[in-house]
């Protein structure tokens, strides 16, 4: 059986969709799914589901709602049976599925996997490690696409806006956005320079104080030959962190800038068995550049194979 969360959730049996059956006991599911796989005592599962807004009787709906997930999870279960997915523990209910099985967890372990082998790389202009070969790479990519295409919309959604569950989704959107970083990079190592600028660009405009991602559509525009357009962006988020945190940016940032108005080679890297990425001709004018000048001293810088689609 599979489960997931990140979006409306959603159970399957052998491929088939499971009829959760109410919106209580959809709600129940999540908030099992939240703990992946710990028990959850009966008193968090009411403040998930309820909050203040709880029915006289609610350790008994509680109970009903077990019992009517239980029955849609496991049909095939005689009456009074043990369960084995939606078990009871001294210490509370637990949701029991393979580790691989519930989304949430299959993409944050997916996404770590490829972030940890792309983080050997070191500092400086950004670029995956040079022992990675276009095989290699496309492996990569391929993981982060599968993990990627899993987000189906806001995770948990059934369950109001608990700490817990807040924590949890921040969490995730946070490791989304490494992924799209990280896929980002992996597309330019093959090739994808403008079509991971164009992507980028929104995904900018709506983190504006995100430094990493900043860098990367910098590093796609002048790869893609629209230097006047990667300076422009980063004089936007130095401007943006200056007036909204009093801070410069970070040094890959500004080795980003300096190589930029150097036309440095460093910038066209590729996979060691690609042929090398040659610059686009796209030459900074003299005016262009020393209108940019300026700024240089204050910023001189496989897991297990995927599983089914979400």
């Amino acid at each position: 059986m599979q489960v997931g969360v990140l979006g409306p959730v959603v159970a399957r049996r052998e491929d088939r969709p499971i009829d959760l059956g109410a919106p209580k006991q959809r709600a129940l599911l999540s908030a099992l799914a939240l703990q992946a796989g710990r028990p959850v005592p009966s008193d968090r599962l009411i403040e998930l589901l309820w909050a203040d807004d709880r029915p006289p009787a609610v350790i008994a709906s509680l109970q009903t709602y077990v019992a009517g997930l239980r029955r849609a999870l496991e049909p095939g279960r005689v009456s009074r049976g043990r369960s084995t997915v939606l078990i009871t523990t001294p210490l509370g209910y637990a949701l029991h599925v393979e580790n691989d099985a519930l989304d949430a967890r299959w993409f944050a372990a997916m996404i770590d996997t490829v972030h940890r082998r792309l983080s050997r790389r070191g500092t400086g202009v950004p670029r995956p490690p040079d022992d990675l070969g276009v095989a290699a790479i496309s492996d990569l990519r391929t993981r982060l696409q599968q993990a990627l295409a899993s987000w189906r919309g806001e995770p948990f959604a059934e369950l109001r806006d608990h700490p817990a569950v807040q924590a949890e989704r921040a969490r995730l959107t946070g490791l989304r956005l490494v992924a799209i970083e990280d896929l980002a990079l992996l597309r330019m190592a093959l090739g994808e320079d403008a079509a991971v600028a164009e992507e980028l660009s929104s995904w900018a405009r709506s983190n504006p104080l995100r430094e990493s991602l900043w860098a990367l559509l910098g590093l796609a525009l002048v790869r893609s030959g629209r230097q006047s357009e990667a300076l422009d962006a980063f004089r936007q988020i130095r401007q943006t962190l200056a007036d909204d945190l009093g801070v410069d940016p970070g040094p890959v940032l500004q080795e980003l800038e300096t190589a930029t108005l150097q036309q440095a080679a460093g910038l066209w890297w590729a996979p060691a068995d690609a042929p090398a990425h040659q610059p686009p001709g796209y030459v900074v004018s003299g005016d262009h550049a020393g209108s940019h000048s300026h700024h240089v001293s204050a910023i001189c810088k496989r897991c297990s194979r995927a599983r089914k689609k979400w």
